[in-house]
């Protein structure tokens, strides 16, 4: 008899802890959270986009209204392959940069071949100079 009366106590022990008005205040405010939410945002959303023309604008449209630099581009695959060939010619051309200083530009390739040239040059020196000693 004791079992049977710690089993229906622990059945019921269960049961008592749910608190059925409070889950239910609970669903209730989340609902009421969520909708205040969803009007603000339609509301905010309404007011935003009053008086403008919400059709959506292509990439090559040039926009009514001129706007301040910079802009965006209207071409950028052309401007892309202008920027290339412009820094292309810059690497692999001679020009000045400054004549009364004698400063001149060379082509990368060039200049790398100089560069290794030099960087040889104290080791050849070495090399010679221990056959000399030997």
């Amino acid at each position: 008899m004791a079992d049977t009366a710690k089993q229906e106590a622990k059945r019921r022990h269960g049961i008592a802890e749910i608190n059925a008005p409070r889950i239910l205040r609970l669903a209730v405010a989340l609902v009421a959270v969520v909708a205040v939410a969803g009007l603000s945002a339609f509301g905010l959303l309404a007011f935003l986009g009053s008086g403008r023309d919400l059709r959506p604008m292509s990439a090559t449209e040039a926009p009514q209204s001129a706007m301040p630099e910079p802009r965006l581009q209207i071409a950028p695959v052309q401007d892309l392959r202008e920027f290339r060939e412009q820094k292309h010619a810059m690497l692999s051309g001679y020009r000045w940069l400054d004549q009364r200083l004698g400063r001149v530009q060379i082509p990368i390739d060039r200049a790398m071949q100089l560069t290794a040239a030099r960087a040889q040059a104290p080791q050849q020196a070495a090399k010679s100079a221990r056959k000399a000693g030997q």
